[in-house]
């Protein structure tokens, strides 16, 4: 209860942080949202705990990698080897908690006997996910292949 209490807390404190940058990212909104949505609903239901805190531990295992971009590029730093090295790592803990094990979790979330709003909560998450994964994926091919866009196809 502790550890989802304390991370419903911060969730709240980052969405309205979130929304004072200086772009909304709309994506960003979409996941505090059901993020706290579903934190609300364990803490005050006193319900599905341990899917919680394991997607919770899940979804924020990159978060280090993802802090560690906008240090380096506050560094100047941001065409280094050192942020290449950062970013395929981040790419790499993303997309493995996320996309490995994520739909696992999901899977075992959705088809126990919980409440509606947690299968809810873990598909959206999930959903949010993926689509992030989408554009992690397609900037560390940017990054890899020197900077290079990939050619547009024509119709």
């Amino acid at each position: 209860m502790l550890t989802m209490t304390v991370s419903l807390a911060y969730f709240v404190y980052d969405f309205f942080c979130c929304l004072f940058d200086t772009t909304i990212d709309y994506s960003n909104v979409v996941h505090h949202t059901v993020s706290i949505s579903s934190l609300a609903y364990s803490v005050f239901d006193n319900k599905c705990g341990t899917e919680i805190v394991m997607c919770l531990w899940l979804s924020e295992l990159s978060n280090p990698f993802m802090h560690a971009r906008e240090l380096l590029k506050e560094l100047g730093l941001k065409d280094t080897i050192l942020a290449l090295a950062n970013d395929i790592c981040f790419a790499l803990v993303f997309g493995f908690a996320r996309v490995v094990l994520g739909p696992y979790l999901v899977y075992l979330t959705v088809f126990a006997d919980n409440p509606i709003m947690v299968k809810v909560g873990a598909l959206g998450i999930q959903f949010v996910s993926i689509f992030w994964f989408y554009k992690i994926a397609r900037m560390a091919v940017y990054k890899l292949s020197g900077g290079k866009k990939p050619p547009k196809k024509k119709l």
